[in-house]
């Protein structure tokens, strides 16, 4: 690795992974006219998890871009 990007690497820092960080497991799903709903429990911590609502617009017949954005802040590990 170059040694500027190491650098700024150095100088943000990453947070600790837990083992199962980032796992979801499915907590229930909603139908509604124009999208179906998944809410989800994700892992991100060592007993901690942030709710994720996936959104998935209905009558999308080729891949479609998609954004993530989260609405409050997790607690990480």
């Amino acid at each position: 690795m170059n040694s500027i990007k190491q650098k700024w690497l150095d100088t943000l820092g990453s947070f600790p992974k837990c083992s199962d960080y980032g796992k979801t497991t499915l907590i229930s799903t909603f139908s509604y006219e124009e999208f179906d709903a998944e809410l989800y429990h994700q892992i991100n911590g060592d007993g901690k998890y942030q709710r994720t609502l996936m959104v998935l617009p209905k009558n999308i017949s080729a891949k479609t871009p998609a954004i993530a954005v989260p609405f409050y802040f997790p607690t990480l590990c």
